[in-house]
Parts: C-alpha cells; sequence; structure tokens
C-alpha cells in the first residue's frame, strides 16, 4: 500500500505567535492616533473637565482585551467616546474603530452591524445633543463604517481560509481510508488468488497421489502416470504461487504469465478428468471473445467448483460444467450428482460456506454477475454464475 506524505501544516505567522505583543501594538497606535485626530477635530467642543484626559487612554487600554471580551470592549470605549464628546479633549474614534473591526472579525455580520449601528448613534446623539457641527457625525459614521468593512472582510477571509484548512485535512483523511480500503481489497484478491492456487493444486495432487497408491500393484504403469501428473501440478501451482507472491513484492523480476481464461477452460477440466473426475465440458453459443476479466471470473469458478466436487462429492458418477455465451452475458453451470454415504450422510458445505464459495461471489460481484450455490433438488450439487458481461465475436476482431 502507498504511504502518502502527510498533509504539510502552515507555519503560524508572528502575529500569531505573539497575539499579546500585537494587542499591546495596536492600543499603543491607536492611542497615538487617537491623540493626533482628536486633538484637531475636538476643538469646538464645549467644557474642559481634567478627569476626561483619561477617557482616550482608557479606551486604548480596553483594546488589550478586545480577543476575549470584545463585545465587552466595545461597549466600553463607545461610552468613552461618547464622554469625550463633552470635553474639549480628544475622543477615542480609532479605538472604536479597532474594537468594532475585532467585533465584525469574529462575529455574524448581523451581529456586527447591530453594534456599528448602535456606536453610531450613541456618539451622534451625545455631539449633536451639544450642537456639534455636523461634519463631527459624518467623521464618526465614516469612521466606523470603515472599521466595519475592514472588519467583516478579515473575518470572512479568516473563515475562509480556516475552511480550506479543514477541507484539506479532511481530503488527507479520506485519501489515507481510500489508500486502506484499496490495499484491504488488493489484500483480499490476492488471498483469493492463493487460495485458488493451494486448493486446487493440492485437491488435484491429493487425488492423484491417492490414486497412484491405489493402483502401485495393480496397474504399475498407471501409478507412475499418475506420479508424474502429481509432479506436474506441484510445479504449476509452484509457479503460479512464485508469481502471486511477486506481484505482491511488487518484484519485476518474476515472469508474467497471461491470466487464465475461457479458452483455458478444457485443459482444465481435462486436469480433473486425470484426477479420476468423471467431468464434461459443453460450450453453447457462437465462438465469441469474453473480456480478460470476465474470462478470469469464469476460469477460477470452474476451478473452484470442480475442486468443491472432488473433496467433498461422494462417489459422483458425472460431473458436468456448462458454459452458455448465447445470450448477452455468461451463464457458467457446474453441477454433479454426488451422493450420499453409506450412511445417509449429505454432502458437508452449506450454501455460502469457505473462503473458495466466497471468492466466487466477490469476484462476480465485482463485474455486476450473481453466484447461486445449493443441493439440487433430488442428489447432487449445483453452482451457477451468472455474468453480464457482453462478448465480442470472433469476427470482429481485428487480424
Amino acid at each position: 500500500m502507498d504511504h502518502h506524505p502527510p498533509t504539510p501544516t502552515p507555519t503560524p505567522s508572528w502575529s500569531e505567535r505573539h497575539p499579546e505583543t500585537v494587542d499591546v501594538g495596536v492600543a499603543l497606535l491607536a492611542l497615538v492616533l487617537d491623540l493626533l485626530l482628536g486633538s484637531a477635530t475636538a476643538a469646538f467642543l464645549r467644557g474642559d473637565q481634567p478627569w476626561m484626559t483619561a477617557l482616550v487612554p482608557v479606551a486604548s487600554a480596553a483594546l488589550l482585551v478586545r480577543r476575549r471580551l470584545p463585545v465587552t470592549t466595545l461597549a466600553l470605549v463607545v461610552v468613552c467616546a461618547a464622554l469625550a464628546v463633552t470635553s474639549a479633549h480628544p475622543h477615542p474614534l480609532v479605538s472604536v474603530m479597532v474594537a468594532l473591526a475585532t467585533v465584525a472579525q469574529d462575529r455574524r455580520a448581523r451581529w456586527a452591524w447591530t453594534c456599528a449601528g448602535a456606536a453610531v448613534t450613541v456618539v451622534t446623539l451625545v455631539a449633536l445633543g451639544l450642537e456639534a457641527p455636523l461634519l463631527y457625525a459624518v467623521e464618526v459614521a465614516v469612521g466606523v463604517l470603515l472599521a466595519l468593512v475592514t472588519g467583516v472582510w478579515v473575518g470572512t477571509r479568516r473563515r475562509y481560509l480556516r475552511a480550506l484548512l479543514e477541507l484539506a485535512d479532511r481530503l488527507a483523511v479520506e485519501r489515507d481510508q481510500q489508500a486502506e480500503l484499496a490495499g484491504a481489497a488488493e489484500r483480499a484478491r490476492i488471498a483469493r488468488e492463493m487460495h485458488d492456487i493451494v486448493a486446487h493444486g493440492l485437491s488435484v495432487m491429493i487425488r492423484l497421489a491417492d490414486g497412484a497408491a491405489a493402483m502401485s500393484a495393480a496397474a504399475p504403469d498407471r501409478a507412475a502416470e499418475a506420479s508424474r501428473l502429481v509432479a506436474e501440478t506441484g510445479r504449476t501451482s509452484l509457479a503460479d504461487l512464485r508469481r502471486t507472491l511477486g506481484v505482491l513484492r511488487g518484484d519485476e523480476s518474476v515472469e508474467h504469465a497471461p491470466q487464465p481464461g475461457v479458452e483455458d477452460i478444457p485443459a482444465l477440466v481435462e486436469r480433473y478428468r486425470q484426477a479420476g473426475l468423471p467431468v464434461e465440458f459443453r460450450r453453447r453459443g457462437p465462438d465469441t471473445v469474453v473480456g480478460p476479466g470476465t474470462a478470469l471470473v469464469v476460469h477460477r469458478a470452474v476451478q473452484e467448483s470442480l475442486t468443491n466436487v472432488l473433496r467433498y462429492a461422494i462417489a459422483p458418477s458425472r460431473v458436468l460444467v456448462e458454459l452458455d455465451l448465447s445470450g448477452v452475458g455468461v451463464v457458467l453451470t457446474v453441477t454433479d450428482d454426488g451422493a450420499a454415504g453409506p450412511s445417509g450422510t449429505p454432502r458437508t458445505v452449506d450454501v455460502g460456506a469457505g473462503r473458495g464459495i466466497l471468492g466466487m461471489r466477490e469476484r462476480a460481484a465485482m463485474y455486476g454477475g450473481t453466484v447461486e450455490v445449493g443441493r439440487l433438488p433430488s442428489v447432487g450439487w449445483r453452482t451457477r454464475i451468472t455474468l453480464p458481461s457482453a462478448t465480442t465475436s470472433r469476427e470482429d476482431l481485428p487480424a
């Protein structure tokens, strides 16, 4: 299974690593700007109360907690701005803008607009009540609107970037999950292949070895032939197993043989016939070429079905393998008349049990097919696989 590199985590900026330092700098900057700008615009206001000199520093100091208490900070700064209007001292308009921008970043737009309207209303009403020029109210409204738009834009961009990071994390998790699923599917495929190779090879070898042992005295020539077939089957199975393991290890030096298909079924049937199974193969329909994937499913199904007959059927007198290509798909039927034992014991393989039948179902499902396995009404066993796969006439193939 391929291992993907982890999704890189963006490095936090200097301001994100030192938020307290940034807050102190913002508060000092707001203090300086309020003192400079306020001194130029507050001369027209009445009163000269010394204690109001502290309103701008208080408003600037409130900005130190604007991240933790944004709404409370805005309310305090607006109160300071409203009180400052009644004196000839500078008023904290910049602090109001910073506090409002902070609220707009972290809150919904409706809440931010509400706070902005409240701030403009409070400061403007106080200013107009003191007969301040209309220009002052316009100044407050423009400053508040600028802060609101800036805060909403910054907050929207921040949420957008956060959503992108969350999406990247989810995609990374899904990518890893897909890789795990692909690895599990590949392991299952390898397991099916190994099961087919080992079960088929060993079943045939055991049957041939038993026959050779039984015929060693009465028919030594036939026993020798059976022994030769045992060795040949073992070598073939070992070569198939090595190829499968080579694919699993990614070994490019392993020779890749073509996958078995429909054209190899007669040779497969003959191998079981040599093992003593009375099997017959019939093919119906036109001379067509089955796709490689479907052909492999059919070949493995024949192999698994005949292996099950060889292992579990009790004295079958006839085994029939029928391949029907006359329709729009492929229908494979394997039947046998394996009778019950002397004690009346039925076949011991239940429907759906065992890795072999499960492997057939999984292979067929990958191509939209179905598998029916069960006992016949009288005696025997039947396996039927239906694959809705189109075939191609040999006459339509390129020369």
